[in-house]
């Protein structure tokens, strides 16, 4: 029986968050490698300088480009699932590489929607309330973005998400060996620092200071229970 368990804990205005994934006993795992690329999506069709969480913008015109790249970079790799989030700027990316390599639906999760900044959502940030942008550095945790979410919030749907994938992959121990498998998550910058955190296992807000570059790819690999990140922010060509 898979159990999950949610550790938090505050310190001052950090915060740490883990999903442990329990399948019995961990060294039974059969899966000898779940290969998970992480995604961010190609530039998108919005004035810089411009407020974007979950805005829903569509791509910008240098997508074919970008999409041919990726074609190329998984061109031989088996990929099993493909999960996005199910904003055009990411679910357009998905259903172009789904094409290619799996038969199967794409999963769209909300869950793995970027941070949603309410009514600052396609506002110039140089319009925004100066003392609301200070507010929002000096609470980086439970700042509450007008009829938004704070970013703890944001990153307890994004860990829980994440906690449900890898419960969905990681197969029980049996007598029939389990081959490796591959998924790609499509989604935003905030969600992949956010996942690895996870990985890493630092607060989110140092995560903050990982690069996720549009149309990178970042891979964590989850072997015998153990995970690691086995590079991040890569630019295919």
């Amino acid at each position: 029986r898979r159990l999950f368990r949610f550790c938090a804990t505050m310190f001052g205005n950090s915060y740490f968050a883990t999903f442990n994934y329990h399948t019995g006993n961990m060294s039974n795992l059969k899966t000898n490698k779940l290969n998970i690329y992480l995604i961010r999506h190609t530039e998108p069709l919005i004035e810089t300088g411009t407020c974007y969480g979950q805005l829903d913008c569509t791509v910008a015109g240098d997508y074919k480009k970008q999409l041919a790249k990726f074609r190329r970079y998984f061109n031989n790799k088996k990929i099993d699932a493909i999960y996005s989030s199910p904003l055009q700027r990411c679910a357009l990316l998905g259903k172009d590489l789904g094409k290619q390599h799996i038969q199967s639906p794409i999963t769209y999760k909300d869950a793995f929607k970027e941070i949603h900044f309410g009514d600052w959502e396609g506002v110039k940030w140089e319009d925004i309330e100066r003392a609301k942008i200070d507010e929002w550095n000096e609470n980086r945790l439970h700042f509450q973005f007008p009829n938004g979410e704070t970013p703890n919030l944001f990153y307890q749907r994004v860990l829980q998400a994440w906690s449900e994938l890898l419960s969905e992959h990681i197969t029980e121990a049996s007598t029939e060996k389990i081959r490796d498998k591959s998924l790609l998550i499509i989604a935003h910058a905030g969600v992949i620092r956010t996942i690895l955190s996870n990985i890493y296992e630092i607060l989110p807000s140092q995560a903050l200071n990982i690069q996720i570059d549009k149309s990178s790819i970042s891979l964590c690999r989850i072997e015998n229970g153990a995970k690691r990140c086995m590079f991040s922010n890569l630019l295919p060509l």
